[in-house]
């Protein structure tokens, strides 16, 4: 299966992309400053910014994937109060940008869309183990624009 990883060279992108290889998986790599590693792995990548839906669609319609993981974020929570614009640029905008594409060039594509248990915000103060069917809450701009790139997937 041929699989576009958008922030591929985050933390969670390594391991990703070091598993999808070893289950035989043909992996492209999408985003800004994917590291190292994907060179030394034969990982092609495609250095785009996923606000630019332009570019993104280029990039999807050239990949043409089976399926899109979509890692790509800002998700440093202190950033994200210092820059909540770009913070809901990049996690909420190209959320959609990277949807829109993918529906655009292969709509039958599998699409998977990576959230964080920061979405759960207060709820995950109640000391009981959190389940999916618990309310979001979320209480940063990071955790908020998580939870609305979810909702738009």
């Amino acid at each position: 299966m041929r699989v576009l990883v958008t922030g591929a060279g985050g933390f969670v992108g390594e391991y990703l992309v070091r598993l999808l290889l070893d289950h035989g998986h043909e992996v492209q790599a999408m985003g800004i400053g994917n590291g190292a590693f994907l060179e030394a792995l034969g990982v092609p990548t495609h250095e785009v910014d996923i606000c630019n839906a332009g570019a993104v669609s280029v990039c999807m319609g050239a990949v043409a994937p089976d399926a899109v993981m979509h890692l790509a974020a800002i998700s440093n929570v202190p950033m994200s109060w210092q820059h909540p614009g770009r913070t809901i640029d990049v996690n909420i905008r190209g959320t959609v940008n990277v949807l829109k594409s993918l529906a655009e060039t292969n709509p039958s594509a599998r699409f998977l869309n990576v959230g964080s248990s920061d979405e759960y915000g207060l709820t995950a103060k109640s000391g009981v183990p959190l389940s999916e069917d618990m309310p979001c809450l979320p209480q940063n701009p990071y955790a908020i624009s998580k939870y609305c790139a979810e909702q738009m997937a």
